[in-house]
C-alpha cells in the first residue's frame, strides 16, 4: 500500500458512512468516536513506518530497559502523590493540558492552555490543572495545585487486562465484517476485536472516575487541548451539564481525519466537545467541525503571539536554513533531504526533530549519515525553536504545524514533494510557501 494521507482519510470517511458507524454502540457506548482516531493512526503507521526497523545493540537494548523502568517507578510515586482524589477543593474551571511542554520564560509549559489558565485566573476563577503524560509533564514546575491522571488510567489499564471478553455475539460478527473491509481496503492486519474490547472497558473504567471526579469538583466548564483520548471524560461532562471547550493544538485539515466529519450533523456527536477555540478564521475553512458557526471560536494562538512579541528584533540569517522533521515520516524526510542537500551547499543547515523523534531518531540510519554533514546541525531539545525561526530565513518541510508557525515568522517555507504535503496544499503561494523544486531547481 502507498497512498497518500488525503487518500486514506478520504476511504476511511466513506467506509464509515457507508457502514454508519457513527450509530454504533456497543455496551451504550458509540463506539465509532471512540476508536476512530486510533483506527485512522494503526493505518497510517502501517501505511508510513520504515521498511528496516532499527537495531539496537545488548547495550542500547539495556539502557533503554532500565530507563523505562526508573520512568515507570517515578511514574507510579506521582501517581500517588499528586492522585486527583486528593484534592476536595471545588474549582470553576478543570483544565487538562496537552503533552507538550516548549520553554517560555525559563520554563516549560502548556503551550495551548497556559494562556487562557492566565485570563482565567486573572478574572477570578478558580482552577484546576491535570496532567496526564508523565514523560512530558515532568519537565514542568509541580506542585500539589497541579494534579496528574496516572493513578486512575493505571487502574482502568489493569482492570481491563484482567477481564474477559464481553462482546455479544451480533457485535462480534459486525467486528469481523468490519475488520475484514478494512484490511482489504487498507491492506493491514491488526485485532479489531482485541482493540474495541479495550477500549469499551477502559472508556467504562474512565467515565466512572470522572464522574466522581466531576461531582467532587463541580466545575463550571472543562478547558482541554486534544479531545481524541478524552472521549469518556467528555461523556462525564455531557451527563453532569458542564461546558467542555477544546484549544486547537496542531495544524486541522480535510486531508486528516481527526477534525473532519463532511457527513455529520453539527452537534449530534457524543463525545465531541461543545466549543473549538481556532487559531484564526483559516483553520474553519479547511475541514468540517462537527459544530454550529458560534461554537467555533476564533481564539488566536497566544503563544505564538507572545513568541513573535518576543523574537520581533531579532535579524535574519540569510544563510540559514532548518529542516523540519515529524514522526511517522522521520525517514522519508531524512531520505529527501540526502537527496537534495548537495543542492543546499551555500547554507547553513539546522536540523529540527519533533520532541518524541529525539527517543529514537539518531539510531536511524538516514539521521546518522545526516548528522555527519558539515553543514548540517542538529538544534538542541531544549532549544526555543521560535527563537530559531525568528533568526531563520528559510524551513524545509512536509506538512507539520511548525510549518503554518513559520509563515508568522516571515520564512520562507519550501515543501518537500512526500506524502503529508497535502497538508501544506492550501498555503502555497509561490511566494512565500512553495515546492523544493520549484525553488532550487
Amino acid at each position: 500500500m502507498n497512498r497518500s494521507f488525503n487518500q486514506i482519510t478520504t476511504k476511511l470517511i466513506e467506509l464509515e458512512n457507508t457502514e454508519n458507524l457513527f450509530d454504533w454502540k456497543i455496551d451504550n457506548i458509540y463506539i465509532w468516536e471512540v476508536i476512530r482516531y486510533k483506527i485512522y493512526g494503526i493505518i497510517i503507521e502501517e501505511n508510513f513506518k520504515d521498511s528496516k526497523p532499527i537495531k539496537k545493540n545488548i547495550f542500547k537494548k539495556i539502557k533503554d530497559l532500565l530507563a523505562k523502568f526508573l520512568i515507570k517507578i517515578q511514574k507510579y510515586i506521582s501517581a500517588i502523590y499528586f492522585n486527583p482524589f486528593f484534592d476536595g477543593r471545588r474549582s470553576d474551571v478543570l483544565i487538562f493540558e496537552s503533552s507538550r511542554k516548549l520553554i517560555f520564560n525559563g520554563s516549560y509549559i502548556d503551550p495551548y492552555t497556559k494562556f487562557t489558565y492566565d485570563d482565567l485566573i486573572k478574572e477570578g476563577y478558580s482552577i484546576t490543572r491535570y496532567q496526564s503524560s508523565y514523560n512530558y509533564d515532568k519537565l514542568s514546575k509541580r506542585d500539589f495545585t497541579i494534579k496528574h491522571l496516572d493513578l486512575p488510567y493505571l487502574i482502568s489499564d489493569i482492570k481491563t487486562k484482567l477481564l474477559g471478553k464481553r462482546i455479544s455475539e451480533t457485535d462480534t460478527i459486525r467486528i469481523k465484517d468490519l475488520q475484514n473491509v478494512i484490511q482489504v481496503q487498507f491492506q493491514i492486519n491488526f485485532d479489531l476485536e482485541k482493540l474495541i474490547f479495550q477500549e469499551v472497558n477502559l472508556f467504562k473504567y474512565n467515565l466512572f472516575f470522572f464522574n466522581r471526579l466531576l461531582k467532587r469538583k463541580n466545575p463550571k466548564k472543562i478547558i482541554m487541548a486534544n479531545f481524541c483520548d478524552k472521549t469518556a471524560l467528555i461523556s462525564a461532562a455531557r451527563s453532569n451539564k458542564i461546558k467542555v471547550i477544546d484549544i486547537q493544538h496542531g495544524l486541522i485539515s480535510s486531508d486528516d481525519i481527526i477534525y473532519h466529519y463532511p457527513h455529520i450533523k453539527e452537534e449530534s456527536l457524543q463525545y465531541f466537545p461543545d466549543q473549538f477555540y481556532a487559531w484564526s478564521p483559516i483553520w474553519q475553512k479547511l475541514c468540517k467541525l462537527p459544530l454550529k458557526q458560534e461554537n467555533i471560536i476564533d481564539y488566536g494562538n497566544k503563544y505564538l503571539q507572545n513568541q513573535k512579541r518576543k523574537y520581533s528584533n531579532l535579524q535574519k540569517k540569510p544563510d540559514q536554513l532548518i529542516v523540519i522533521s515529524q514522526p511517522g515520516l522521520t525517514a522519508k524526510i531524512a531520505n529527501e533531504f540526502i537527496q537534495k542537500c548537495n543542492l543546499l551547499a551555500k547554507y547553513k543547515i539546522l536540523y529540527k526533530l519533533h520532541p518524541s523523534e529525539y527517543l529514537y531518531a539518531f539510531e536511524n540510519a538516514q539521521i546518522k549519515q545526516i548528522a555527519n554533514m558539515k553543514n548540517v546541525s542538529f538544534v538542541d531539545k531544549h532549544d526555543d525553536l521560535y527563537k530559531v525561526l525568528a533568526e531563520t530565513q528559510y524551513v524545509v518541510g512536509v506538512g507539520s504545524t511548525v510549518l503554518i508557525e513559520s509563515i508568522s515568522f516571515e520564512c520562507k517555507v519550501i515543501l518537500f514533494e512526500i506524502p503529508g504535503v497535502e497538508w501544506m496544499h492550501p498555503f502555497i503561494d509561490d511566494k512565500n510557501v512553495m515546492m523544493f523544486d520549484k525553488m532550487f531547481l
